[in-house]
Protein backbone atom coordinates (compact mmCIF):
# COMPACT_ATOMS: atom_id res chain seq x y z
CA UNK A 1 0.00 0.00 0.00
CA UNK A 2 1.13 3.26 -1.14
CA UNK A 3 0.11 6.84 0.66
CA UNK A 4 0.12 9.88 -0.63
CA UNK A 5 -0.69 13.29 1.39
CA UNK A 6 -2.69 15.99 -0.33
CA UNK A 7 -3.39 19.49 1.08
CA UNK A 8 -5.83 18.42 3.17
CA UNK A 9 -5.99 14.56 3.87
CA UNK A 10 -4.17 11.73 3.27
CA UNK A 11 -5.14 9.14 0.59
CA UNK A 12 -4.22 5.53 0.92
CA UNK A 13 -4.05 3.48 -2.17
CA UNK A 14 -3.50 -0.54 -2.48
CA UNK A 15 -3.02 -2.49 -5.36
CA UNK A 16 -2.51 -5.77 -6.96
CA UNK A 17 -0.30 -6.73 -9.41
CA UNK A 18 0.12 -9.82 -11.37
CA UNK A 19 3.57 -10.08 -12.00
CA UNK A 20 4.05 -12.85 -14.40
CA UNK A 21 2.27 -10.39 -16.77
CA UNK A 22 2.92 -7.39 -14.82
CA UNK A 23 -0.42 -5.93 -14.65
CA UNK A 24 -2.62 -4.34 -12.28
CA UNK A 25 -5.59 -5.62 -11.63
CA UNK A 26 -7.32 -4.40 -8.53
CA UNK A 27 -6.94 -1.05 -7.09
CA UNK A 28 -8.81 1.10 -4.10
CA UNK A 29 -8.63 4.39 -2.71
CA UNK A 30 -9.79 5.67 0.67
CA UNK A 31 -8.96 8.45 2.73
CA UNK A 32 -8.61 6.05 5.73
CA UNK A 33 -6.19 3.18 6.31
CA UNK A 34 -8.02 -0.02 7.04
CA UNK A 35 -9.30 -3.64 6.20
CA UNK A 36 -11.92 -2.31 3.49
CA UNK A 37 -8.94 -1.03 1.68
CA UNK A 38 -7.29 -4.45 0.87
CA UNK A 39 -10.64 -6.06 0.35
CA UNK A 40 -11.94 -3.77 -2.23
CA UNK A 41 -8.67 -4.30 -4.45
CA UNK A 42 -9.03 -8.07 -4.08
CA UNK A 43 -12.85 -8.11 -5.07
CA UNK A 44 -11.68 -5.63 -7.74
CA UNK A 45 -9.24 -8.36 -8.92
CA UNK A 46 -11.10 -11.32 -8.75
CA UNK A 47 -13.94 -9.57 -10.65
Amino acid sequence: MKAAFLSVCWLYLAVVLVLYIRKFVGRSMKAALGRELALEALLMAVW
